[in-house]
């Protein structure tokens, strides 16, 4: 690769291209990204000495441009760099925090950012994701429920919190998800106090014992009763993840969520904090029928047997004439029915339901909002932010190497992450800070796209080193040996 790059007056020779030919290239990095160039300093402060701050850097750098995001092929991408072992000692020196950075990350995107998209409105959504791995020895690694392929992994699963408006989009913070059992040992203590009972290999099993013998156990086992109580689940770390959001003070005018979120307790936090908010229903939950008021295709209001009905039962007895068409855009449009219903625990909301064929016909989905006067067409656009959580974590896993690490400790894992965050929000601020007459591409340039132009610029300064370097009298050895050894 680089040896057709970089020709220079016949001096490289047969022996150097055959070495470079035979080898598994990693592109020497000679200088950091302009993107790390641009804004690393902010976080100069948060690091001990100067070595470390060197670490930081590379890091990002190689989050940005290495094939792999391990500590191996950071180290072996970085001209120069410590080995990996100082990398992994970096990773693990308790004199610098990765919550601290993320702190000062998100402030500082605040403040670039503050003027941009005026007109837009400020959201916070709220998801999940699987870290998935080979193997058991990292921390907090559980098998955990794929809803995408309905299946279990191994992985671990943060709960994460994103904020979107307009074109800034950028990850806040997470929490760590952790399952009940692996919290509270659950299979240990109860084989200790019910040891007659056999364990069943299904969750659904599980979970009915546990229930049956969980008031047992939490009586006559204090050990287990501290780590029960200790337990949280996704709906409290989502939670938490909307009051840090509030904390901090971020422009958020609406929380969006999916329909695993849609809870008491997550919507009475948002309310509490005075936000609107924004989620998918599942469309087995369930309606009071008293509230409806929903006219069949003779016009006359629909009547119902019981107190409650299914959405996916109500579905098919709203009339075709119910719906309208929605256009979203030139290349969007929905077919869409909106009326307010009670649902229980959650009180009086407003639903929309769209269609993306016809009345009936196609994909269907239900959207649901506590802004009881928001018209379908803000409700449907305004949920469509949600997606931009998804772009992110589709770019950390691919891009940026968010299960690349090598780390097996929760502290080294957690730093890692907060660092692929770092690198997102660099690139970000590189897209957003692009000047005037560069307006235009924003709208189209993508994560993939600016680490594109890092790699770029990157190779630009390695050819222009290594002509400087055969230029001032170094044969293609010592080029050679400086670049990959």
């Amino acid at each position: 690769m680089l040896c057709n790059l970089v020709i220079y007056k016949g001096f490289w020779t047969q022996n150097f291209v055959s070495k470079l030919e035979g080898m598994a290239m990693v592109v020497p990095v000679l200088h950091h990204p302009p993107a790390v160039i641009s804004f690393a300093r902010n976080f100069k402060d948060f690091f001990p000495n100067v070595s470390e701050y060197a670490h930081f850097k590379n890091y990002l750098s190689g989050l940005m441009v290495a094939e792999r995001k391990n500590y191996s092929q950071i180290a072996s991408t970085m001209v120069n760099s410590a080995d990996e072992s100082n990398i992994s000692r970096f990773m693990k020196n308790p004199l610098w925090s990765g919550q601290a950075i993320n702190d000062h990350r998100v402030l500082l995107m605040q403040e670039r950012t503050q003027r941009k998209e005026p007109s837009a409105t400020g959201c916070l959504v709220l998801d999940d994701t699987l870290d998935e791995h080979v193997g058991n020895l990292f921390d907090h690694i559980a098998t955990h429920y794929d809803h995408s392929d309905n299946s279990y992994k191994l992985a671990q699963n943060p709960v994460t919190s994103h904020f979107v408006k307009g074109l800034i989009s950028f990850p806040i913070d997470f929490r760590m998800y952790r399952t009940y059992d692996e919290v509270t040992k659950w299979p240990e203590h109860f084989a200790k106090h019910v040891p007659a009972i056999p364990i069943p290999p299904t969750s659904k099993e599980r979970n009915k014992l546990k229930k049956k013998y969980e008031q047992q156990l939490l009586d006559v086992d204090p050990a287990f009763a501290r780590k029960h109580h200790g337990f949280k689940t996704k709906l409290t770390l989502a939670v938490e993840l909307i009051n840090d959001a509030i904390r901090r003070e971020l422009d958020v005018s609406v929380v969006l969520f999916d329909a695993w979120y849609l809870a008491p307790e997550v919507v009475e936090a948002i309310e509490k904090a005075k936000k609107a908010w924004v989620s998918i229903l599942k469309k087995n939950r369930k309606l009071e029928t008293q509230s409806l008021h929903i006219d069949d295709t003779d016009g006359k209001r629909l009547e119902f047997e019981d107190s409650e009905i299914k959405m996916e039962e109500l579905l098919p007895l709203i009339p075709t004439r119910a719906y309208h068409t929605l256009t979203i855009d030139q290349e969007t449009t929905y077919y869409a029915c909106t009326f307010t219903a009670r649902i229980p625990t959650l009180g009086k909301v407003r639903l929309v339901i769209c269609y993306d064929k016809a009345p009936g016909e196609g994909r269907c989905a239900v959207l649901v909002t506590g802004q009881l006067n928001w018209e379908a067409k803000k409700i449907v656009t305004t949920y469509a932010n949600r997606w931009s959580i998804e772009v992110f974590y589709k770019d950390a896993k691919q891009t940026l190497g968010f299960s690349d690490y090598q780390c097996r400790s929760e502290t080294a894992i957690e730093k890692h992450w907060y660092l692929v965050f770092c690198a997102y929000s660099l690139l970000k601020l590189s897209v957003l800070s692009a000047p005037l007459y560069e307006n235009w591409e924003r709208h189209l340039k993508t994560i993939g796209v600016a680490l594109r132009r890092q790699v770029r610029s990157v190779i630009e300064q390695l050819i222009m080193a290594c002509h400087r370097f055969l230029a001032g009298g170094r044969n293609p050895q010592q080029v050679f040996n400086l670049l990959f050894t």
